[in-house]
């Protein structure tokens, strides 16, 4: 049962001698709020890399008609690109994305990073050109993304050239505590991030194969 086939429609005049209906999609029911606190009703489902909601529909109910029950079931999946499960090639995509350019680590003091501004240009010894967009004085790094050209710039030498994703996002000290960095025991950086919400993404809730019919059945009663 496709999703928006339930929907009603509503005319919707496009002059003053035409008109044409049009699903209404602020239409509603609040019968997935309900089913996602009665766990009598759902199920947990551990979804595989980039596994399309039609395939997890296929597989547990035995045909693709049901796709729809999981995003409405699942509060939390509100942009589907952003919020399921990627596999790994679909995970580093969008760390670059996400996170683009790359991290300057310096093993200098906190005060002399501060130098550093936001829109500065920075020349490495291996003449790659860089404009600053973010300093982090504490975590030893400037974020900064690659330039072609520029009239004026300041030569550096990092300790260290790395993916932004894969720089430090916080620290944690022996007992999990967010600390400064110089507390700090174990370093997370923000791959470490992307990666634990890639993981709380694969487990999703899915209706009980055995109830799928009647509340698909009772949600177009009820949006008719």
């Amino acid at each position: 049962m496709p999703y928006f086939t339930q929907f009603q429609k509503s005319s919707y005049p496009l002059s003053d001698t035409v008109s044409k209906n049009i699903t209404n999609i602020s239409h509603y029911t609040a019968i997935f709020s309900r089913l996602a606190d009665d766990a009598s009703f759902y199920t947990y489902y551990n979804a595989r890399g980039d596994q399309r909601f039609d395939t997890i529909s296929n597989e547990i109910y035995g045909t693709t008609d049901y796709y729809w029950t999981i995003p409405i079931l699942n509060a939390d999946i509100i942009n589907t690109w952003k919020n399921s499960t990627k596999s790994e090639s679909a995970l580093r995509k969008f760390l670059e994305k996400k996170y683009p350019g790359v991290a300057l680590v310096f093993d200098t003091p906190e005060d002399i990073i501060s130098e550093f501004g936001v829109g500065d240009i920075v020349k490495t010894p291996s003449d790659d050109l860089y404009e600053v967009v973010g300093v982090y004085p504490s975590n030893h790094y400037i974020h900064c993304v690659s330039v072609s050209t520029a009239d004026e710039f300041n030569e550096v030498t990092p300790t260290n050239i790395i993916p932004f994703y894969k720089a430090p996002a916080y620290y944690l000290d022996v007992n999990d505590n967010l600390v400064p960095a110089y507390q700090g025991t174990n370093e997370i950086t923000f791959e470490d991030v992307e990666r634990e919400k890639n993981e709380d993404y694969s487990r999703i809730k899915v209706i009980r194969p055995q109830f799928i019919y009647e509340i698909a059945a009772q949600f177009e009663r009820e949006m008719a």
